[in-house]
């Protein structure tokens, strides 16, 4: 927007400068709002580039400030309830499961992730982790109910 208001301003001024047909040195001279605005242009640029210089020297106190303020010392986590995966046998599952609704929340037993089911299947559960992980369907001996 900057840039137009700009760009007409210089094609109003250089326009109404050179209307006339006569050449002679007196009519050459620039009219004293043209001269304004050609100094207000200067000064505008010349602070931009002294706003870039102090932006980009921010970024470095930005840095050190993050440095200063979040240190990068280990945050304790709680840990997840251990899950025993060697508690049921290859294709034995949780049957605790067979009575899981709709919206009701389960374990992933590889890592201990809470999903959300989204449907229900003869052997398998399609499960919500997350607006990232999306719906993906495991099999009933990977989950454990909660």
């Amino acid at each position: 927007m900057k840039r137009f208001f700009v760009s007409t301003a210089l094609l109003v001024a250089t326009s109404s400068g050179f209307a006339s047909s006569s050449y002679s040195s007196s009519e050459l001279e620039m009219p004293g709002w043209l001269l304004f605005i050609a100094l207000l242009m200067i000064t505008w640029g010349v602070l931009e580039i002294i706003l870039f210089f102090k932006i980009w020297g921010m970024t470095n106190d930005v840095r050190r400030l993050t440095n200063q303020f979040c240190p990068k010392a280990p945050m304790e986590t709680p840990a997840p309830k251990p899950i025993n995966p060697d508690k049921y046998e290859v294709g034995e599952y949780d049957r605790r499961l067979d009575n899981v609704k709709i919206g009701d929340k389960v374990r992933r037993l590889s890592d201990g992730k809470i999903l959300e089911v989204v449907s229900i299947g003869e052997n398998s559960l399609e499960c919500r982790g997350g607006m990232l992980d999306g719906i993906l369907s495991y099999p009933k001996d990977s989950l454990a109910a909660i």
